[in-house]
């Protein structure tokens, strides 16, 4: 290899490795005191970055590539906030309706869709260009709060804290395909990762089972007091449900529907998110802002993070890719023109010696 090509390879090499982040999942925890994100490394257990200037902050979701969190800030003409995870900076900030809460992605990634409490709408979220696209009506929907998607991305369910009417919306067209009575008020949901039911926490104390296929409910769970944040584990064997007024987890058997652990965390638990790997579920007590971190082989409390977290609610744990942003920016168009150029320079003049050792 000639000295020109030599160094335009050294040049892209270096370019390339400079992209490289450090990968891991990380915890993206949200603080009403300081109107600031926490970043918890899951493996450490360490707040390792605070993202600060964000108001309110309270609904969260992860891009299913890891590398944007979008967080809810609950404040009067309400914004959304683009967390970037390869360097922890806002990247966005989109306005919204109301008090924006609940927030989810679609599994492909391309749209957000965000829940507007007070006037009782959702933001549809271009996630290219973090553009809201749509605003539409839910049905009577004014103190809506939580959001999740199916896994196929069809269809997405909303609760409500002031009726007892689940609302099901279809993601083609935005358009409501129908209410499902739960008797209670509502608060979390997640849906099981087959798709085929929708574990939704009521206020009775209870959680419903929706059966997808027919949005019926189908079985309730006696749960703990005032029960949250709900999340299912990847492999879907479990449902761990966040009960406010007690201070406790409940654990769920989804092949039965049976409370098999209640767990004691710390004060006022109200989010609730698993790791990938499902080893460990994270719950964010608004009471006393820490986070009590579950086990999930025996179901034992083994840290609590004292800091000054909130209620962050939704999805909050992501698995950072190890290079968080593979298309390069217009910066790093530049870097990489200028290698080539350099390149194309030196093999322009290797070729014109040779030419002239030839003659």
């Amino acid at each position: 290899m000639n000295r020109p090509a030599y160094v335009f390879t050294i040049l892209l090499l270096a370019f390339f490795m400079s992209r490289d982040a450090d990968a891991g999942v990380f915890a993206y925890i949200g603080s009403g005191l300081e109107d600031s994100v926490s970043v918890v490394d899951t493996s450490t257990r360490v707040v390792t970055d605070v993202i600060p200037d964000i108001d309110s902050p309270s609904g969260s979701a992860v891009t299913p590539n890891g590398r944007y969190v979008y967080i809810t800030s609950v404040i009067a003409d309400g914004v959304v906030n683009v967390i970037r995870t390869l360097d922890n900076k806002v990247v966005a900030v989109i306005p919204v309706e109301g008090a924006p809460v609940g927030v989810a992605v679609t599994p492909d990634g391309a749209r957000a869709y965000v829940v507007n409490n007070g006037p009782g709408t959702i933001s549809e979220i271009n996630t290219f260009t973090n553009n809201v696209v749509e605003t539409f009506d839910i049905t009577n929907g004014a103190d809506s709060v939580y959001i999740a998607i199916t896994p196929d991305g069809q269809f997405f369910y909303v609760t409500n804290q002031a009726n007892s009417l689940v609302n099901v919306f279809r993601t083609s067209d935005n358009s409501h395909v129908t209410d499902i009575d739960t008797t209670f008020s509502q608060q979390g949901l997640d849906v099981t990762p087959d798709g085929a039911f929708v574990y939704v926490a009521l206020t009775d104390g209870t959680v419903g089972v929706i059966r997808t296929s027919d949005n019926a409910l189908v079985d309730t769970i006696p749960a703990g007091m005032l029960p949250r944040g709900v999340v299912i584990t990847p492999d879907g064997a479990f449902a761990y449900v966040a009960n406010t007024n007690d201070d406790t987890v409940s654990v769920i058997r989804i092949s039965d529907n049976t409370v098999i652990n209640t767990i004691n965390v710390g004060d006022e638990p109200r989010g609730i998110d698993v790791t990938p790997d499902g080893a460990f579920v994270f719950c964010v007590n608004s009471g006393d802002n820490s986070i009590s971190i579950i086990r999930t082989s025996d179901n034992q409390v083994v840290d609590t993070i004292s800091n000054a977290f909130g209620g962050t609610i939704g999805t909050f744990i992501a698995e950072v890719p190890s290079i968080s942003n593979p298309i390069p920016t217009l910066s790093e168009w530049g870097m990489i023109a200028a290698a080539a150029g350099l390149g194309l320079i030196g093999v322009f003049f290797a070729f014109r010696r040779k030419r002239m050792q030839d003659a």
